[in-house]
């Protein structure tokens, strides 16, 4: 990723969350039908300067670049239809495979531009330079989100021309060589400051985004992004099955050594939850000491029971606070369903109701069973909370 250094400068860097990286990456690909404008503008341009000096290396070039550009076209067609895969090696494939296209198309207008000066024919190389500065142009806008690969794009479409005009031997060719380094200069300052630009737009944005659907105590989901996970699971054809979760011994924690121990010790619940469900499922904090989990699509029953007995074998481990070690534990209620027989807000319903007979029954964790009938009201305050959530949803 790219950061923002105090003295303006922009460094690599891996340091930006994984769906920001993925949005500035994706960006790259949404611009399609300018990639078919030069296509076209460069196979006529192609076509026009073989033609004129009845060159085969002009043809060759032409055929390679017009290869490669409806190569990159099909390209941004399949990327944009996985658009949304946040998944940072999965990014960093999609880049890649940008940046290869990119660097081989410009390194193809090069070549057309350095070949054309190689004739005396003046219409040819206007037509090459008006080519390749529309496309330069349209490139910094497009790809100047990731400037590393903007800047290789921009030397090596650019900089070919500006070598054959200074070798060229002509006092006004020397200048047309002159001119071109500093829009190369000018080229380069115009990437940076379009990235910062927009980067700081999109972090801007993100950070709204965590406030609207991130716990600002313990960095996990929210209610509102539970919901909507959950609703987009529903809609899968697979099972989707949840684990309701509140702590136990909580409150006399949080009655002893005060609110501030207790936060701490949320968000140590918190971590432990997160790493522990890493690879099996989604976890949110639901809100007070309550957290819910959405199990992968691959865990089966076995797996989910497996997971449950985990966790509370990992909550029971004692916390060691600055105010002392406390011991606490775990109670889980466990419900499944499919998107064609319930919604989210019924399925929590069931596991609240499941954590409620664990509870009950003094057991870690207890499955819903369908033959037990959930009351019709709410059987606890997170309940409440839960048909309260949905209700302003």
């Amino acid at each position: 990723m790219q950061k923002r250094r105090g003295n303006g400068k922009i460094a690599e860097a891996d340091n930006l969350p994984d769906e920001l990286y993925s949005e500035l990456v994706d960006l790259m690909y949404t611009s399609w039908p300018s990639l078919v404008i030069i296509l076209i503008a460069f196979a006529v341009t192609g076509a026009i300067t073989a033609v004129r000096n009845d060159d085969m290396v002009l043809t060759a070039i032409t055929v390679i670049g017009v290869s490669v550009a409806a190569g990159r076209i099909l390209l941004s067609w399949y990327y944009l239809r996985r658009k949304g895969d946040h998944d940072r090696n999965a990014t960093a494939r999609r880049e890649r495979h940008y940046a290869i296209g990119g660097w081989t198309f410009s390194l193809c207008i090069g070549a057309i531009g350095a070949r054309t000066f190689y004739f005396d024919d003046v219409f040819s190389q206007m037509i090459v330079v008006t080519m390749t500065l529309s496309y330069e142009l349209g490139m910094i806008v497009r790809v100047a989100v990731r400037p590393k690969v903007a800047r290789v794009q921009f030397v090596l479409s650019h900089f070919p021309i500006g070598i054959m005009c200074f070798t060229h031997g002509d006092f006004y060719y020397e200048v047309l060589g002159a001119i071109y380094i500093i829009y190369l200069i000018g080229g380069f300052q115009l990437i940076a400051h379009l990235h910062t630009t927009i980067l700081d737009r999109l972090i801007a944005r993100h950070r709204l985004r965590q406030a609207a659907f991130f716990d600002v105590l313990t960095k996990l989901p929210n209610r509102r992004h539970l919901y909507e996970h959950l609703e987009h699971c529903l809609r899968q054809p697979q099972q989707v099955t949840v684990l309701y979760l509140d702590l136990d011994k909580f409150k006399p924690v949080n009655d002893t050594f005060g609110h501030e121990a207790g936060d701490r010790l949320l968000c140590r619940a918190a971590e432990a939850l997160a790493q522990e469900t890493v690879t099996d499922g989604f976890v949110a904090r639901l809100g007070g000491d309550e957290f819910v989990i959405v199990a992968a699509p691959h865990c089966d029953e076995v797996a989910i029971d497996a997971l449950a007995e985990r966790i509370c074998r990992r909550l029971n481990t004692p916390f060691d606070l600055e105010e002392g070690t406390v011991a606490i534990g775990a109670s889980i209620g466990i419900a499944s369903g499919q998107g064609a027989r319930i919604d989210a807000t019924a399925l929590l319903r069931n596991a609240d109701f499941a954590l409620y007979q664990a509870k009950r029954s003094r057991a870690t964790f207890h499955r819903f069973d369908p033959r037990e009938t959930p009351p019709a009201r709410p059987t606890s305050v997170s309940s409440a909370r839960i048909q309260a959530a949905a209700s302003a949803r």
